[in-house]
């Protein structure tokens, strides 16, 4: 099909579903969630059609810029018939800015195999849909997330719409085996099911599709051993972060987060790579005296992301680049994370402690938790000693840094600065480290 041609048949399209649901909205008055994901659907279902109309990447593109700018005008113009069905949810969110940007990405990124754009797509399309839907409905048992609270209805819901729709076409379309089909099915399933629930205005649109599509370019090569332990690894994460969320100041949706980056370090690296990870997060909360106050469940998933990232940097490029010593500025960024933490949960604790007593303790604290064990895993040496020494004197920097960059600190801030502050300082001290690699 000539691409324009092509082009003007989905503006059509996506034009009339937008009229449709504004004349649907205006007569029958139904739920907002409701014509909001009505409108999900359709766009979703519009886009399923990109690869047997566009040949290449650019006319999707072009239509991702055009919908943006579209969807930019109706926010802030607020054309009224058309702005209630498009945010007719009273919630702060883009993701009707993020649904176009990611259907671009992934399709960009899979021509060559369609079936790796289809599921993301149907993911995306029908899952989150259904989860919303069925949790508006019938959500009775909730859980705390970022964007305030979701149901576990939902999240079940969400799980099963994702498993049939990576299945199914699996099944049909590939050659994959049926064994394998299942497992990839499932192990998709939970960890878009994980994303859903841990993400926050909107990007669910973005992060669901994008997922997707790494995961099963990464899985559908693997054999069923290696995707059962995968299955398995998940299973293990979930019921562990899970069980033991209660003991820290993580709310329900970072728990998750926390299982899910956990998984990401395993999988990426090995269970060594997971440890630094795992002993941030099992001992954070029993560096200063507990009290009421400072074991109320108040961090989301930002936190989880502003501690792990850092970190996941240099995984990834250990990873990529097969750089095995980068295992060392990995480890020094989550110790400063959680020199960090231990810095504003004391200081907020103990405002008037003197400053180079908290320095001192929040250093040695994180320094015999994480690099103790670091130095069994890669063995016990001068080298590893001086590397061990050099990595607390790295988290001190970061401590102090932390105590004199970061605003309010005796009030234990919980805001996006503060996380972002967090991360900037962790992966600074670990770049310094990744020198000496």
């Amino acid at each position: 099909m000539n691409p324009w041609f092509g082009i003007i048949i989905v503006l059509s399209l996506l034009a009339g579903l937008v009229g449709a649901l504004a004349y649907y909205q205006k007569n029958k008055q139904p739920h907002p969630e409701l014509v909001r994901k009505l409108l999900h659907i359709g766009m979703g279902l519009v886009t399923l059609s990109f690869p047997w109309i566009f040949s290449t990447a650019w006319p999707v593109i072009l239509l991702a810029v055009l919908a943006v700018i579209a969807l930019l005008a109706v926010k802030f113009i607020k054309t009224k018939s058309i702005s209630n069905v498009v945010h007719g949810v009273a919630r702060q969110s883009l993701g009707e800015i993020y649904f176009p940007i990611s259907i671009a990405i992934i399709f960009t990124l899979s021509q060559d195999a369609p079936i790796l754009y289809i599921i993301p797509v149907l993911i995306l399309t029908l899952a989150d849909a259904v989860a919303a839907l069925i949790g508006v409905r019938y959500g009775t048992i909730k859980y705390t997330t970022s964007d305030g609270v979701k149901s576990t209805e939902g999240s079940i819901a969400f799980f099963t719409m994702a498993l049939l729709v990576t299945l199914i076409p699996l099944l049909l379309f590939t050659e994959v085996g049926r064994t394998e089909t299942l497992l990839i099915a499932l192990i998709i399933a939970t960890l878009v099911m994980y994303i859903e629930a841990v993400s926050w205005q909107g990007l669910d649109n973005l992060f669901i599709p994008l997922g997707g599509f790494l995961l099963l370019k990464v899985y559908m090569d693997m054999n069923v051993p290696e995707l059962s332990v995968r299955l398995i690894v998940i299973v293990a994460l979930f019921v562990f972060f899970f069980l033991y969320r209660k003991r820290t100041t993580l709310n329900d949706s970072a728990a998750l987060a926390a299982a899910l980056a956990g998984y990401l370090c395993w999988a990426a690296g090995d269970w060594t790579w997971l440890l630094p990870a795992i002993l941030v997060f099992i001992s954070y909360h029993v560096l200063s005296p507990k009290t009421q106050e400072n074991t109320e469940r108040i961090h989301d998933a930002r936190a989880v992301l502003s501690v792990t990232v850092p970190g996941m940097v240099w995984l990834f490029i250990a990873r990529d680049q097969n750089i095995n010593e980068l295992y060392y500025p990995y480890t020094v960024s989550f110790a400063a994370q959680l020199g960090m933490i231990g810095l504003a949960r004391l200081h907020h604790q103990f405002p008037d402690i003197n400053r180079i007593i908290l320095w001192t303790r929040c250093t040695v604290q994180a320094g015999i938790i994480i690099f103790i064990p670091w130095m069994l895993i890669v063995g016990i040496d001068f080298t590893a000693i001086a590397n061990a020494s050099l990595g607390a004197s790295l988290v001190a920097i970061a401590v102090v840094s932390f105590y004199y960059l970061q605003p309010d600190i005796k009030d234990c801030p919980i805001n996006n600065a503060r996380f972002w502050r967090q991360a900037g300082i962790g992966f600074a001290v670990s770049l310094i480290a990744a020198g000496f690699v």
